[in-house]
Protein backbone atom coordinates (compact mmCIF):
# COMPACT_ATOMS: atom_id res chain seq x y z
CA UNK A 1 0.00 0.00 0.00
CA UNK A 2 2.93 2.46 0.88
CA UNK A 3 4.75 1.86 -2.74
CA UNK A 4 1.24 2.53 -4.33
CA UNK A 5 0.75 5.81 -2.19
CA UNK A 6 4.37 6.45 -2.93
CA UNK A 7 3.56 5.94 -6.84
CA UNK A 8 0.84 7.87 -6.84
CA UNK A 9 2.20 11.12 -5.20
CA UNK A 10 5.24 11.09 -7.67
CA UNK A 11 2.42 11.06 -10.68
CA UNK A 12 0.59 14.30 -9.06
CA UNK A 13 3.99 15.71 -9.28
CA UNK A 14 4.99 15.32 -12.04
CA UNK A 15 1.77 16.49 -13.66
CA UNK A 16 1.93 19.75 -11.49
CA UNK A 17 5.44 20.13 -13.07
CA UNK A 18 4.52 19.79 -15.98
CA UNK A 19 1.33 21.86 -16.49
CA UNK A 20 3.39 24.97 -14.87
CA UNK A 21 6.15 24.42 -17.67
CA UNK A 22 3.41 24.46 -20.35
CA UNK A 23 1.47 26.98 -19.17
CA UNK A 24 4.56 29.33 -18.75
CA UNK A 25 5.71 28.31 -22.09
CA UNK A 26 2.21 29.45 -23.69
CA UNK A 27 2.78 32.93 -21.30
CA UNK A 28 5.87 33.71 -22.91
CA UNK A 29 4.31 32.75 -26.24
CA UNK A 30 1.23 35.07 -26.09
CA UNK A 31 2.30 38.36 -27.61
CA UNK A 32 0.86 41.64 -28.49
CA UNK A 33 0.62 41.52 -32.20
CA UNK A 34 -0.15 45.17 -34.33
CA UNK A 35 -3.35 44.02 -36.90
CA UNK A 36 -2.59 46.99 -39.91
CA UNK A 37 -5.60 47.45 -41.41
CA UNK A 38 -4.24 49.02 -44.29
CA UNK A 39 -6.54 48.48 -46.84
CA UNK A 40 -9.18 50.04 -44.57
CA UNK A 41 -7.72 52.54 -42.09
CA UNK A 42 -5.24 54.44 -41.10
CA UNK A 43 -5.30 53.23 -37.57
CA UNK A 44 -3.09 50.49 -36.20
CA UNK A 45 -5.05 48.41 -33.54
CA UNK A 46 -3.58 46.03 -31.24
CA UNK A 47 -5.06 42.77 -30.43
CA UNK A 48 -3.34 39.86 -28.25
CA UNK A 49 -3.15 36.13 -29.84
CA UNK A 50 -1.61 32.67 -28.98
CA UNK A 51 1.25 32.74 -31.78
CA UNK A 52 2.58 29.49 -33.31
CA UNK A 53 6.14 28.20 -33.16
CA UNK A 54 6.58 29.49 -37.01
CA UNK A 55 6.11 33.24 -35.33
CA UNK A 56 9.48 34.64 -35.18
CA UNK A 57 8.96 37.11 -31.67
CA UNK A 58 9.69 40.24 -33.92
CA UNK A 59 7.70 39.32 -36.19
CA UNK A 60 4.69 41.98 -37.18
CA UNK A 61 1.05 40.29 -37.87
CA UNK A 62 -0.01 41.99 -41.01
CA UNK A 63 -3.84 40.71 -41.08
CA UNK A 64 -6.63 42.03 -43.77
CA UNK A 65 -8.78 43.62 -42.99
CA UNK A 66 -11.62 40.97 -43.87
CA UNK A 67 -9.87 38.24 -41.86
CA UNK A 68 -10.25 40.28 -38.56
CA UNK A 69 -13.05 42.34 -36.73
CA UNK A 70 -12.12 45.67 -35.81
CA UNK A 71 -12.08 46.60 -31.94
CA UNK A 72 -13.88 49.46 -30.17
CA UNK A 73 -16.90 49.18 -32.78
CA UNK A 74 -19.73 51.07 -31.21
CA UNK A 75 -22.27 50.32 -34.14
CA UNK A 76 -23.77 53.62 -34.61
CA UNK A 77 -27.04 54.06 -36.55
CA UNK A 78 -26.85 54.53 -40.47
CA UNK A 79 -30.45 56.27 -41.09
CA UNK A 80 -31.70 57.39 -44.50
CA UNK A 81 -30.50 60.11 -46.08
CA UNK A 82 -34.07 61.86 -46.02
CA UNK A 83 -32.69 64.17 -43.16
CA UNK A 84 -29.97 65.84 -45.31
CA UNK A 85 -32.63 65.86 -48.42
CA UNK A 86 -35.19 67.76 -45.61
CA UNK A 87 -32.24 70.26 -44.92
CA UNK A 88 -31.39 70.89 -48.41
CA UNK A 89 -34.89 71.80 -48.96
CA UNK A 90 -35.36 74.59 -46.15
CA UNK A 91 -32.49 75.73 -47.90
CA UNK A 92 -34.41 75.94 -51.41
CA UNK A 93 -32.29 73.66 -52.75
CA UNK A 94 -33.77 70.70 -54.85
CA UNK A 95 -32.14 67.37 -55.01
CA UNK A 96 -32.22 66.09 -58.46
CA UNK A 97 -30.58 62.92 -58.12
CA UNK A 98 -28.80 60.68 -55.58
CA UNK A 99 -26.18 57.98 -57.39
CA UNK A 100 -26.85 54.37 -55.82
CA UNK A 101 -24.29 52.72 -54.30
CA UNK A 102 -22.85 49.86 -56.47
CA UNK A 103 -21.24 46.46 -55.66
CA UNK A 104 -17.88 47.71 -56.93
CA UNK A 105 -18.44 50.61 -53.65
CA UNK A 106 -16.37 47.98 -51.28
CA UNK A 107 -13.57 47.24 -53.58
CA UNK A 108 -12.97 51.35 -54.56
CA UNK A 109 -13.38 52.17 -51.27
CA UNK A 110 -10.79 50.57 -49.70
CA UNK A 111 -8.07 51.45 -52.76
CA UNK A 112 -9.38 55.03 -51.81
CA UNK A 113 -8.49 54.54 -47.99
CA UNK A 114 -5.53 53.35 -48.92
CA UNK A 115 -4.53 55.80 -51.09
CA UNK A 116 -5.39 58.50 -48.58
CA UNK A 117 -3.41 57.07 -45.50
CA UNK A 118 -0.57 56.85 -47.49
CA UNK A 119 -0.67 60.04 -49.76
CA UNK A 120 2.49 61.35 -49.04
CA UNK A 121 4.06 58.10 -50.17
CA UNK A 122 2.03 57.48 -53.57
CA UNK A 123 1.75 61.38 -54.84
CA UNK A 124 4.44 60.71 -57.75
CA UNK A 125 3.25 58.07 -58.60
CA UNK A 126 -0.72 59.46 -58.74
CA UNK A 127 0.64 62.55 -59.94
CA UNK A 128 2.06 60.00 -63.07
CA UNK A 129 -1.40 58.33 -63.53
CA UNK A 130 -3.13 61.40 -63.52
CA UNK A 131 -1.22 63.77 -66.41
CA UNK A 132 -0.95 60.42 -68.44
CA UNK A 133 -5.06 58.97 -68.34
CA UNK A 134 -6.52 61.97 -70.47
CA UNK A 135 -4.71 60.15 -73.31
CA UNK A 136 -4.26 56.58 -71.81
CA UNK A 137 -0.05 57.02 -72.02
CA UNK A 138 2.06 54.91 -70.56
CA UNK A 139 4.63 56.50 -68.54
CA UNK A 140 7.77 54.93 -66.72
CA UNK A 141 9.20 55.88 -63.09
CA UNK A 142 12.15 55.20 -61.53
CA UNK A 143 12.18 54.24 -58.04
CA UNK A 144 15.59 53.86 -57.07
CA UNK A 145 15.21 56.68 -54.60
CA UNK A 146 12.27 56.00 -53.00
CA UNK A 147 12.03 54.89 -49.57
CA UNK A 148 11.33 51.44 -49.11
CA UNK A 149 7.97 52.07 -47.37
CA UNK A 150 7.61 53.93 -50.45
CA UNK A 151 8.21 51.39 -53.45
CA UNK A 152 6.02 48.90 -51.12
CA UNK A 153 2.84 51.77 -51.13
CA UNK A 154 2.83 52.19 -55.19
CA UNK A 155 3.82 48.93 -56.24
CA UNK A 156 0.78 47.24 -53.81
CA UNK A 157 -1.29 50.49 -55.14
CA UNK A 158 -0.22 49.40 -58.37
CA UNK A 159 -1.38 45.86 -58.48
CA UNK A 160 -4.66 46.29 -56.88
CA UNK A 161 -4.96 48.94 -59.57
CA UNK A 162 -4.07 46.81 -62.63
CA UNK A 163 -6.08 43.67 -60.97
CA UNK A 164 -9.53 45.61 -61.38
CA UNK A 165 -8.25 46.88 -64.93
CA UNK A 166 -7.60 50.68 -63.78
CA UNK A 167 -4.35 49.98 -64.87
CA UNK A 168 -4.31 48.99 -68.31
CA UNK A 169 -0.68 47.61 -68.14
CA UNK A 170 1.52 47.14 -65.06
CA UNK A 171 5.12 45.86 -64.42
CA UNK A 172 7.96 46.59 -62.08
CA UNK A 173 11.56 45.74 -62.59
CA UNK A 174 13.05 45.15 -59.02
CA UNK A 175 16.76 45.44 -58.41
CA UNK A 176 19.25 46.54 -60.17
CA UNK A 177 16.75 48.83 -62.47
CA UNK A 178 14.14 49.59 -59.80
CA UNK A 179 11.89 50.82 -62.80
CA UNK A 180 8.20 50.44 -62.82
CA UNK A 181 6.15 51.01 -66.25
CA UNK A 182 2.56 51.78 -66.10
CA UNK A 183 -0.55 52.49 -68.29
CA UNK A 184 -3.76 54.14 -66.84
CA UNK A 185 -7.06 53.25 -68.90
CA UNK A 186 -9.48 55.45 -70.40
CA UNK A 187 -12.48 54.07 -69.09
CA UNK A 188 -15.02 56.53 -67.97
CA UNK A 189 -14.94 54.58 -64.10
CA UNK A 190 -11.44 54.42 -63.91
CA UNK A 191 -11.22 58.47 -65.27
CA UNK A 192 -13.91 59.43 -62.99
CA UNK A 193 -11.57 57.53 -60.09
CA UNK A 194 -8.52 59.01 -60.48
CA UNK A 195 -9.70 62.57 -61.15
CA UNK A 196 -10.73 63.21 -57.70
CA UNK A 197 -13.42 60.25 -56.96
CA UNK A 198 -10.98 58.51 -54.79
CA UNK A 199 -10.71 61.80 -52.52
CA UNK A 200 -14.46 61.34 -51.71
CA UNK A 201 -14.37 58.18 -50.77
CA UNK A 202 -11.18 58.69 -48.25
CA UNK A 203 -13.52 61.22 -46.74
CA UNK A 204 -16.92 59.70 -46.73
CA UNK A 205 -14.96 56.39 -44.99
CA UNK A 206 -13.10 58.03 -42.95
CA UNK A 207 -15.90 59.84 -41.53
CA UNK A 208 -17.65 56.97 -40.77
CA UNK A 209 -15.13 55.03 -39.04
CA UNK A 210 -14.66 58.05 -36.70
CA UNK A 211 -18.57 57.84 -35.87
CA UNK A 212 -18.64 54.57 -35.64
CA UNK A 213 -15.76 53.94 -33.11
CA UNK A 214 -16.65 56.52 -31.27
CA UNK A 215 -20.20 56.64 -29.77
CA UNK A 216 -23.03 53.64 -30.20
CA UNK A 217 -25.56 56.15 -29.69
CA UNK A 218 -24.84 58.22 -32.79
CA UNK A 219 -27.12 58.09 -35.66
CA UNK A 220 -25.76 59.23 -39.49
CA UNK A 221 -26.53 59.61 -42.73
CA UNK A 222 -24.92 60.43 -46.10
CA UNK A 223 -24.78 61.41 -49.74
CA UNK A 224 -21.99 60.92 -51.98
CA UNK A 225 -22.28 62.91 -55.17
CA UNK A 226 -25.64 64.40 -54.80
CA UNK A 227 -26.84 66.81 -58.19
CA UNK A 228 -28.69 69.49 -56.85
CA UNK A 229 -30.25 72.54 -58.24
CA UNK A 230 -29.44 76.02 -56.37
CA UNK A 231 -32.21 78.60 -55.10
CA UNK A 232 -30.82 80.79 -58.53
CA UNK A 233 -31.61 77.83 -60.99
CA UNK A 234 -28.10 76.51 -61.57
CA UNK A 235 -27.02 72.81 -61.32
CA UNK A 236 -24.30 71.92 -58.66
CA UNK A 237 -22.74 68.60 -57.22
CA UNK A 238 -22.11 67.76 -53.39
CA UNK A 239 -18.91 66.07 -53.22
CA UNK A 240 -20.19 64.44 -49.70
CA UNK A 241 -22.64 65.54 -47.12
CA UNK A 242 -23.47 63.94 -43.78
CA UNK A 243 -25.90 64.45 -40.93
CA UNK A 244 -24.74 63.50 -37.53
CA UNK A 245 -27.33 63.24 -35.01
CA UNK A 246 -29.00 66.24 -36.64
CA UNK A 247 -25.55 68.36 -37.42
CA UNK A 248 -25.13 68.95 -41.06
CA UNK A 249 -21.34 68.63 -42.12
CA UNK A 250 -20.32 69.19 -45.68
CA UNK A 251 -16.71 68.05 -47.55
CA UNK A 252 -15.24 69.01 -50.69
CA UNK A 253 -12.43 67.13 -51.92
CA UNK A 254 -9.95 68.82 -54.95
CA UNK A 255 -7.31 67.14 -56.33
CA UNK A 256 -5.68 69.99 -58.10
CA UNK A 257 -6.77 73.69 -59.16
CA UNK A 258 -8.20 74.31 -56.12
CA UNK A 259 -7.67 78.22 -56.94
CA UNK A 260 -10.45 78.15 -59.26
CA UNK A 261 -13.04 76.42 -56.67
CA UNK A 262 -12.53 77.82 -53.52
CA UNK A 263 -14.57 81.24 -53.57
CA UNK A 264 -17.35 79.46 -55.44
CA UNK A 265 -17.66 76.86 -52.51
CA UNK A 266 -17.13 79.30 -49.55
CA UNK A 267 -20.60 81.18 -51.19
CA UNK A 268 -22.18 77.91 -51.35
CA UNK A 269 -21.32 77.28 -47.69
CA UNK A 270 -22.63 80.65 -46.87
CA UNK A 271 -25.74 79.55 -48.52
CA UNK A 272 -26.22 76.27 -46.77
CA UNK A 273 -25.86 78.49 -43.30
CA UNK A 274 -22.78 76.68 -42.42
CA UNK A 275 -19.71 77.81 -40.73
CA UNK A 276 -15.88 76.87 -40.99
CA UNK A 277 -16.73 74.00 -38.16
CA UNK A 278 -19.22 72.58 -40.53
CA UNK A 279 -17.94 73.23 -44.27
CA UNK A 280 -14.30 71.55 -45.19
CA UNK A 281 -12.39 71.48 -48.36
CA UNK A 282 -10.44 68.93 -48.36
CA UNK A 283 -7.36 69.07 -50.92
CA UNK A 284 -4.34 66.54 -51.80
CA UNK A 285 -1.41 69.36 -52.91
CA UNK A 286 -1.57 72.08 -50.39
CA UNK A 287 1.02 72.97 -47.65
CA UNK A 288 -0.15 73.44 -43.58
CA UNK A 289 0.51 77.78 -43.96
CA UNK A 290 -1.10 77.86 -47.29
CA UNK A 291 -4.40 75.64 -45.89
CA UNK A 292 -4.52 78.33 -42.64
CA UNK A 293 -4.39 80.98 -45.26
CA UNK A 294 -6.87 79.86 -47.06
CA UNK A 295 -8.99 78.93 -44.06
CA UNK A 296 -8.83 82.62 -42.97
CA UNK A 297 -10.05 84.14 -45.95
CA UNK A 298 -12.78 81.97 -46.97
CA UNK A 299 -15.94 80.50 -45.13
CA UNK A 300 -14.64 77.25 -45.01
CA UNK A 301 -12.01 74.97 -43.69
CA UNK A 302 -9.10 74.03 -45.71
CA UNK A 303 -7.12 70.72 -44.89
CA UNK A 304 -4.66 68.75 -46.95
CA UNK A 305 -5.25 65.07 -47.28
CA UNK A 306 -2.67 64.36 -44.72
CA UNK A 307 -4.44 66.07 -41.87
CA UNK A 308 -7.66 65.25 -42.63
CA UNK A 309 -8.35 62.47 -39.97
CA UNK A 310 -6.86 64.59 -36.74
CA UNK A 311 -8.90 67.94 -38.16
CA UNK A 312 -12.15 66.25 -38.70
CA UNK A 313 -12.21 64.45 -35.58
CA UNK A 314 -12.09 67.06 -33.26
CA UNK A 315 -14.99 69.24 -35.41
CA UNK A 316 -17.13 65.95 -35.37
CA UNK A 317 -16.36 64.90 -31.85
CA UNK A 318 -18.91 67.61 -30.25
CA UNK A 319 -21.57 66.23 -32.14
CA UNK A 320 -20.80 62.59 -31.08
CA UNK A 321 -21.26 63.54 -27.09
CA UNK A 322 -24.66 62.37 -27.31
Amino acid sequence: MSNYIYFLLGFLSGSLVTYLIVSQKNKRRRKSYRLNLSNDSNQNLTYTTDLDNSLDKDEELIVDSEECKKIDVKNAVRESPDVIVRFLNEKKIQVKSMPDEGDEDEVLDKIAVFMGVRYELIEKFYRRIKSNISLGNSFRMNLRNETQDGVSAVCQLATRLHRIAFLEEYNYQNSPKFLLYARPSKIPKAINFFTGQWLERFIKIQVIELIETVSEESHYAYLLNPKIVLPNGDDFELDVIFSINGNIFWFEGKTGDYQRHVNKYSRISSLLDLDKEHSFMVLTDISESSARDLSLLFNMTVVSVEKFSGVIQQAINPSLAV
